[in-house]
């Protein structure tokens, strides 16, 4: 029985030389720990300085992402107690790593009157600045006791109406996360549908979608046909596979042929790695991943 993973691994060498995505030529100068993966092979992927080294302090994964290979991180809140914006920009410069990515801190939108929403976006806005980010993630649907859905996702979206002309005067993409009812069910925001609708009503160049694959497989399913229908506002996408959120090939999805027909229909954006490899396992995840990207045709 041959699985995914090692189906992956077997046209590494078919494919090598491939433009990936733009940045490849810089990644051939990259210096990896293991001397059997093309650095272009990682190219298209932005590690998850979150969920990947877990178990090591934070800065140290920026060290061991560009070490691994990487060109681009992402990580969630920037504001850490105990570690200021300009040590993490420090410490990316120095290892050769540049951080695209992080989330927009919000309240509960549902709720949250307009004042106060963009009071939280202009604050968090200057801390996506100064990380140096061009996407930030937009959640802040959290469940609302007493509310129905009918009654939150309206004025969930009137916030996000107000806060797209601070993303653009910033020049910051907005990305839009819906999850998944299962691993999120104290979120009212799951799959595609609505998302895509609310983005597309709101017409902003700077408010889109964060394409999670991950929730949107185990939340609606039909993962390819949705991500072509709403193609128009991914402005990025993440992945993991299912059911464990370990990195691809450990699970059910096909990402190879996900990211390839996603390529074919016009996506131009990072794909993250928000998945959580075990630590004892990492050399083999970063294998996984090249194996991913080499599979990659577009």
């Amino acid at each position: 029985m041959i699985n995914r993973r090692q189906t992956l691994g077997a046209g590494i060498g078919g494919v090598v030389g491939l433009g990936l995505v733009a940045g490849c030529a810089k990644s051939a100068a990259v210096k990896t720990e293991n001397d059997t993966i093309d650095p272009a092979h990682l190219a298209p992927f932005t590690l998850n300085l979150e969920s990947w080294w877990y178990d090591k302090p934070f800065l140290e994964r920026i060290d061991l992402a560009a070490k691994a290979g990487f060109l681009t991180a992402e990580m969630w809140d920037p504001v850490k107690p105990d570690i200021p914006i300009a040590d993490m920009v420090s410490r990316a410069q120095d290892a050769g790593i540049k951080i695209i990515h992080c989330t927009l801190g919000l309240p509960k939108l549902a709720q949250s009157p307009k004042s106060e929403t963009l009071d939280m976006v202009k604050t968090s806005i200057e801390h996506v600045k100064a990380l140096g980010a061009e996407y930030a993630t937009i959640v802040g649907h959290a469940k609302i006791e007493g509310k129905s859905y009918e009654d939150m996702i309206g004025p969930f979206q009137d916030r996000l109406a107000d806060m797209a002309p601070l993303l653009e005067d910033a020049d910051i993409t907005g990305c839009l996360e819906p999850f998944n009812p299962y691993n999120h069910p104290n979120e009212f925001l799951h799959g595609s549908k609505d998302a895509v609708r609310m983005c597309r009503e709101i017409n902003s160049a700077n408010l889109k979608l964060n394409w999670d694959l991950f929730h949107m497989q185990r939340a609606e399913g039909n993962v390819v046909h949705n991500l072509k229908e709403g193609m128009d506002q991914c402005a990025l996408i993440q992945i993991a596979d299912s059911p464990a959120r370990q990195q691809p090939g450990t699970g059910e999805m096909n990402y190879s042929f996900i990211l390839n027909e996603a390529f074919k229909a016009g996506f131009k954006g990072p794909i993250g790695l928000e998945c959580f490899p075990d630590p004892k396992t990492i050399d083999q995840a970063v294998a996984d991943v090249a194996a991913l990207g080499a599979s990659i045709k577009s």
